[in-house]
């Protein structure tokens, strides 16, 4: 192998190359202590929003969405694949520290916390074999057997097939399982008559089987990503999440919108490379140069953000330990305060029965000692002494 000679090289590219060679071994040297934060995240198979392929692989909108969004934030993400109710399940033990694909309700809301921007609006729509003609609206679902996948937003959402089942009176039977791949066999087998999914897995899967859509829709919602309830991790990667989500859908260019076109609109067109300028490469050396004495600034800084950071929690674990103690020193207060009042009110009430009381007794009283008088007296009863009193 010969050896590269600095003869050879121009001039004026000697100090950019010493940089752009001294730049790149500090990334590597500083690279140490640039420890990413590893972030796990359920993977359940609901293409083409999250596909598990035969090779382990997790593909499809969400995954290609939240590999954007941790390479920006220097994330490094663990899949954790299973059915949707192991997700939920993982998520409420925090055993992941991230489910995507989770729709609002306000009981999910109570188990688990939510990001704000919303990622993906979506609605439930009824499926039925491709030879089937007889259901097309929701009366036709009387009495009818319909799969559905367990714990989804489309069986016990607020407006779920169950609570319209029941508010219709259809008299329907619901069949819960585990996957999609189980509730669409069910429907092809004559299990069921009727299956119900969100109208992306749904519109999907007509495609290559015997199965059509109804014009039975139902069930709109807002997609999120959702955190175990009180985390101090969730709460900072719902809070980065936004941010991150907050860019791409102000503007219309970026590739969460490509993302959207990509799986649930058409395939992205290819695009024809031109040959580029001359002065493109040099710019690209040049901002590369740049971008790489940014990063390097930046290792150098991320320690001592860390440092902050540790700072700025141990802060806030303090104050809400403050917070606690004085909340419970009023609410102490607050019942002294409550009781004193219920036993004046108490004796309130005590004086004004004893009020209503005295006068009826005075009067027994004066009739008793009149009698008493008279009795001494030697005058004998009578009606018209009875009458006198």
């Amino acid at each position: 192998m010969k050896k590269i000679s600095w003869s050879v090289l121009p001039f004026a590219a000697k100090p950019a190359a010493v940089i752009f060679l001294t730049l790149f071994a500090l990334s590597f040297c500083f690279s140490a202590y640039a420890e990413k934060m590893k972030v796990r995240v359920g993977a359940y198979d609901n293409p083409p929003k999250i596909r598990i392929e035969k090779s382990g692989k997790v593909s499809g909108f969400w995954p290609e969405l939240i590999s954007i969004i941790a390479a920006a934030e220097d994330w490094e993400i663990e899949y954790v694949k299973g059915g949707w109710a192991a997700g939920l399940e993982n998520l409420s033990k925090g055993k992941i520290d991230i489910m995507p694909d989770v729709a609002f309700t306000l009981k999910r809301s109570k188990l688990y916390d939510f990001n704000r921007t919303p990622v993906l609006a979506s609605w439930s729509r009824v499926y039925v074999r491709a030879d089937d003609n007889d259901i097309k609206s929701l009366e036709d679902l009387a009495n009818k057997r319909i799969a559905g996948l367990f714990a989804s937003v489309n069986l016990d959402g607020p407006d779920g097939i169950k609570r319209l089942v029941q508010s219709f009176n259809l008299n329907s039977t619901i069949v819960e399982m585990q996957s999609y791949d189980d509730v669409f066999e069910a429907l092809k087998e004559g299990f069921v008559d009727a299956v119900i999914t969100n109208r992306s897995y749904g519109d999907e899967y007509t495609k290559n089987h015997p199965v059509k859509k109804t014009p039975i829709m139902l069930q709109p919602v807002s997609l999120l990503f959702a955190f175990p309830a009180n985390s101090e991790k969730a709460e900072m990667l719902s809070r980065r999440i936004d941010f991150q989500l907050s860019k791409m859908t102000s503007d219309t260019s970026s590739v969460y919108y490509d993302l959207l076109t990509k799986y649930f609109e058409t395939e992205i067109a290819e695009k024809k490379v031109k040959e580029l300028p001359a002065w493109v490469i040099p710019t690209l050396i040049i901002t590369a140069i740049i971008l790489l004495f940014l990063a390097s600034l930046s290792m150098l800084s991320r320690k001592q953000v860390k440092t902050k950071t540790k700072q700025l929690v141990d802060m806030n674990k303090s104050l809400q330990k403050t917070v606690a103690e004085e909340t419970a020193r009023r609410l102490r207060k607050e019942k002294i305060i409550f009781e004193q009042k219920k036993f004046a009110d108490m004796g309130q009430m005590i004086g004004a029965i004893s009020h209503q009381w005295r006068q009826p007794l005075n009067n027994i009283y004066l009739i008793a000692q009149v009698l008493e008088d008279r009795w001494e007296s030697g005058e004998k009863f009578s009606d018209e002494n009875a009458q006198s009193f």
